[in-house]
């Protein structure tokens, strides 16, 4: 396992490490606990044949560093049955009693649990108080005590406790992330990158968006959660790059869905660029499951031939019909697709009319012999909804609107209109395609049900 949270690294012990460790092995003041006060008497080359036995299936020893400096060892065995036994050792005087083994201990048991095991033993010395302590606030239950159970190096007779954690009891004792609503997000816009595949987060900061949260740990401001709280809900965790890499994001992620869940939830999103592996191997430990993927299209050519269209914008007394074809449209394409065996329509609502005037301004209307065939919107760059009434589509109708509203996005100076298109959805595809525009990313997004 490597794992980072804020100064401290649990990494996979390597053949440099050789010589720390028998260094510390040796030493009798680190070892003298385990019962060997005059240290093992082993050598770095002993030390490093025994790493090279090292495996995921059998167990691993690790590096605890802190800010860089190894301070101490842990280890884990898979003794069979999704049981893995684990030791810990900070075997630096100046971190110890610092508070920082409930912490190193909390993040290396949670790594244990992740990898599927479902319970996880040790042993510590009787006269270890202090370890009893942390091992039962982590929520370890002693088994038994087992008295005058083995003799160390002195002859003395020691006496050692059992104890075991299933994740039922585990209680975490790394600092809790707290979550906070902001109304001023667009204050952070500095802080945070221009990235193509996070236009819409970035654009909702830029806006103050109502959604927005702070993550705070122990008082200070790591990142934004974007939190939608809604039956169908939408979760996007976004940690400032400073703070990246200390294994922030999951339990700022687990802190927001705590929010989230206040509201009876049904399902609950998320997305993330489909080249970023670590977020989505944040998305599957937070038990999302991938859902579909989109390709993010450019155009980067001219403005295409003027036509004249029945093409106008949107009003309200629109809503009805265009809700309705472009509600009917998505769903087909979602159905046709593959990726949305529960995909249903939505019924027209006072909500979603509200919205519609709301964004009345970027909206068009695609009218021929005073029937709507066609709706889009246009928001900043983007193509962001086109739709064709099912009974009118494969009659140009999508060719036209799509010249069109490109041609409006480089009228208002926007240099590279931008859409995306679901994957698998072949015919619009192949039309953006014969327009000029050409994937540039991908974005997944995943789903966790209820």
């Amino acid at each position: 396992m490597n794992i980072s949270f804020d100064k401290i690294q649990i990494r996979n012990a390597e053949a440099a490490d050789a010589p720390q460790l028998a260094a510390w092995w040796n030493d009798g003041a680190v070892m003298a606990h385990a019962g060997f006060p005059h240290g093992l008497g082993t050598t770095p080359e002993e030390v490093e044949r025994q790493i090279a036995g090292d495996s995921d299936e059998k167990g691993r020893g690790h590096i605890i560093a802190y800010d860089g400096q190894p301070i101490g060892e842990m280890n884990y065995h898979n003794l069979g049955n999704n049981i893995a036994e684990m030791g810990i050792k900070i075997c630096n005087p100046d971190f110890q009693e610092k508070g920082l083994g409930r912490v190193i201990l909390s993040l290396f048991i949670q790594g244990l649990f992740d990898l599927g095991y479902e319970k996880i033993v040790l042993d510590t010395n009787l006269k270890n108080t202090r370890a009893q302590h942390v091992y039962e606030k982590l929520g370890f239950r002693k088994l038994r005590v087992n008295k005058d159970a083995w003799a160390d190096q002195l002859g003395e007779m020691q006496s050692s406790v059992d104890y075991e954690l299933t994740p039922e009891d585990f209680r975490s004792q790394t600092p809790e992330m707290q979550i906070r609503k902001i109304s001023d997000a667009a204050k952070y816009l500095p802080r945070i990158p221009f990235v193509d595949m996070e236009k819409d987060f970035y654009e909702e900061v830029a806006d103050n968006g109502e959604e927005l949260h702070e993550i705070l740990l122990e008082n200070e401001v790591i990142g934004l959660a974007y939190i939608e709280d809604d039956t169908e809900g939408y979760l996007y965790i976004y940690i400032f790059p400073e703070y990246r890499g200390r294994g922030f994001s999951y339990p700022a992620a687990r802190a927001a869905e705590k929010i989230i869940q206040t509201t009876p939830l049904k399902s609950l999103d998320t997305g993330y660029d489909s080249h970023n592996l670590r977020a989505r191997k944040l998305a599957e430990k937070c038990g999302f499951k991938p859902y579909f993927c989109s390709a993010l299209m450019k155009y980067r050519g001219g403005k295409f031939a003027e036509k004249d269209l029945p093409i106008r914008k949107y009003q309200a007394e629109d809503y009805l019909e265009a809700y309705t074809l472009s509600d009917e449209a998505f769903h087909k394409m979602r159905l046709e697709t593959g990726h949305f065996p529960d995909s249903k329509l939505y019924p027209p609502s006072d909500d979603s009319r509200k919205y519609w005037e709301e964004t009345a301004s970027d909206r068009y209307i695609y009218e021929v012999d005073g029937a709507i065939v066609g709706s889009a919107r246009l928001d900043k760059s983007e193509l962001s909804i086109v739709a064709i009434k099912i009974s009118e589509q494969g009659k140009g109708y999508g060719r036209n609107f799509v010249e069109y509203l490109v041609n409006r996005l480089l009228d208002a100076g926007v240099k590279e209109p931008n859409l995306f298109c679901v994957v698998g959805n072949q015919k619009a595809r192949r039309l953006y395609e014969s327009l000029g525009f050409t994937e540039t990313d991908r974005a997944e997004n995943a789903k966790k049900k209820y």
